[in-house]
């Protein structure tokens, strides 16, 4: 988590900014993506069964940028 709405929990904000980084599955090739996902929409939920539905966020990319490579040996 690199940045999020201020004044708000973690699990109820309206935009977050994320660094992903990965390697494959051989440990070859390596990267990292930072991105911006943003409140967009909601849809009703029961958080168990039986419980009354409530809204839930929903969330999209609204940014996505390769911020680092390592390309997999030849």
């Amino acid at each position: 988590m690199l940045a999020q709405t201020p004044n708000h929990e973690p699990w109820d904000a309206d935009w977050a900014e994320v660094r992903l980084e990965f390697m494959g599955p051989d440990g070859q090739g390596a990267g990292a993506y930072e991105a911006r996902a943003e409140a967009w929409g909601a849809v009703m939920m029961a958080h168990n069964s039986g419980a009354e539905p409530v809204s839930v966020k929903q969330y999209r990319v609204s940014c996505l940028v390769q911020v680092a490579e390592v390309p997999c040996p030849q």
